[in-house]
Order: C-alpha cells, then sequence, then structure tokens
C-alpha cells in the first residue's frame, strides 16, 4: 500500500503499475463509519479528499462493494495477470 501522493516520484525510480482499490462512496462511509475511528464530520472530509492518480500510469482498479473473498479473488487475478505479462516471452 502506497500514498497516492508519491506514485510520480515512484515510478520514476521504478517500473510500476497501480492497483486502486475503491469503494462508492456510500459502502466506504459505511465502513469508515463502522470502524468508530472517526466521527461523521471526520468520515465527511476523508470522502471529499480526492487524489488523481497520474496520467498514464498502468493501472487496474477494484471496485471493492463485495465480500473481503470477491474482492480478493479480483485482487489476485489482476496480480497474476500482471505477473504472466512480465515473464520473458
Amino acid at each position: 500500500q502506497v500514498s497516492r501522493t508519491v506514485l510520480t516520484e515512484a515510478a520514476a525510480r521504478y517500473p510500476l503499475h497501480v492497483v486502486e482499490i475503491t469503494a462508492p462512496p456510500d459502502v466506504l462511509a459505511r465502513r469508515l463509519a463502522a470502524r468508530g475511528r472517526d466521527d461523521a464530520v471526520a468520515v465527511a472530509a476523508r470522502l471529499a479528499r480526492t487524489v488523481k492518480l497520474p496520467e498514464g500510469m498502468p493501472r487496474d482498479t477494484i471496485m471493492n462493494d463485495g465480500t473481503i473473498e470477491q474482492g480478493g479473488r479480483k485482487l489476485v487475478a489482476i496480480l497474476n495477470r500482471i505477473a504472466a505479462a512480465a515473464l520473458p516471452a
């Protein structure tokens, strides 16, 4: 896991492929509230915060709005595809 704010610097040094894991705002709000670490104002501030991914960077997005198992299967499939593409022909 890495902050989106350092992706451009990291991409200048290393081959990089971003796997962005996100969920719809209502799902994120419920999950943040269930953690109990932030009050409603802090949750709203987190949901309003946006950091765009750099253009042209290889990426996949997982819409993590299902179960942990479903999200995990999506992530494993993406990582397997990326690994297979990196193998020499």
